[in-house]
């Protein structure tokens, strides 16, 4: 699946009101584990000055991307995560918004149906059946019932909490593909929980 492509018609077909969109992408290759980490959908570039901005519809693709937001994004998702890991970077839905709630008023309820949810739904599973030796990360624990429509979760049976006693990361004891973790963004995230994250995830 050319995913650039298929974003793009459906775009062009019907237009979201969005400012953009993200193509899955590795951000990191190594030799190590691959691990593929959703987020709920990218965000509108804030303090990143490149040209491409301020077109009609952009498109992110973070294999080529060196704006600061992704510099910064990077980071944070590679602090999380085993060193030496492969990270392709994903997302549930593909175009861009501020926050959830501004996404729905754009493109409507994020239920299969909605061709933007359906078209997301269907380049991350293509995206697995291509990366068959992988891991999932789920980023942020609100976003759980929208993890839940797109994949078939395992019942997480493991919870283990930070320092401030927020959960840092649920998962499986019988099947650990799919792990839900705290979203690297959160306020109070010390180094001691990224590296309990890194430990758990290794």
């Amino acid at each position: 699946m050319d995913y650039r492509k298929e974003i793009i018609n459906l775009e062009l077909e019907k237009p979201s009101g969005c400012n953009g969109s993200l193509i899955p992408g590795t951000i990191s290759k190594s030799e190590g584990p691959t691990f593929i980490v959703f987020g709920l959908n990218p965000a509108e570039a804030k303090d990143d000055l490149e040209d491409f901005y301020d077109t009609k519809f952009y498109t992110i693709n973070p294999e080529t991307l060196n704006t600061l937001g992704q510099r910064r994004w990077t980071k944070k998702i590679s602090d999380i995560l085993p060193i030496g890991s492969n990270i392709i970077q994903a997302e549930i839905i593909y175009w861009t918004s501020k926050n959830r709630s501004s996404l729905e008023k754009k493109i409507g309820k994020l239920d299969f149906g909605n061709p933007y949810f359906d078209l997301s739904c269907a380049i991350n599973h293509d995206l697995l059946l291509k990366n068959q030796n992988y891991k999932c990360i789920l980023l942020g624990f609100s976003h759980v019932d929208l993890f839940a429509k797109v994949f078939n979760l395992p019942r997480f049976d493991k919870v283990i909490n930070g320092e401030d006693g927020k959960r840092l990361v649920c998962t499986s004891s019988k099947n650990n593909i799919f792990n839900i973790v705290r979203h690297p963004s959160s306020i109070g995230f010390s180094n001691a929980d990224k590296k309990n994250i890194r430990n758990i995830l290794g």
